[in-house]
């Protein structure tokens, strides 16, 4: 496969799928979608906007887990990156970006799947979440 896929999202940063570590241990069920989408081609980076990051010690980790699983599922050999500073307030929320990631890191969702993920985050792949009904 490789490259962005449809729609290249302009951005300076650029990661590696599996250098990026995940956020959660467990990703909703249309993960699936979007790798179909990413692996041919319709996947549009310039909507969705990049992966928002922040820098864990020697690594990235994102909050944007689906998208992640599914570039690394469709063999994209790059994704569109936003590097989080942690001490910005998250949009949409009066919570730091450092803030909402230990909320996430902290999920019960995390604790039934295995437990809390660690700082560095975790780079296996989540399990995919059933969806409700």
């Amino acid at each position: 496969m490789g490259g962005l896929g449809a729609g290249s999202y302009n951005a300076p940063n650029r990661a590696l799928p599996g250098e990026v570590a995940f956020s959660q241990r467990t990703g909703g069920g249309n993960v699936t979608q979007y790798v179909d989408d990413m692996a041919n081609g319709r996947w549009d980076w310039s909507r969705s906007g990049p992966i928002n990051v922040m820098r864990q010690g020697d690594r990235y980790v994102t909050f944007d887990n689906r998208r992640l699983m599914a570039a690394r599922e469709a063999k994209l050999s790059e994704i569109p990156i936003n590097v989080v500073d942690s001490n910005a307030i998250r949009p949409g929320t009066k919570m730091t970006w450092e803030e909402a990631f230990r909320r996430r890191f902290n999920d019960p969702r995390n604790k039934r799947a295995g437990g809390v993920v660690p700082d560095s985050g975790l780079l296996e792949l989540p399990a995919i979440a059933p969806t409700k009904q």
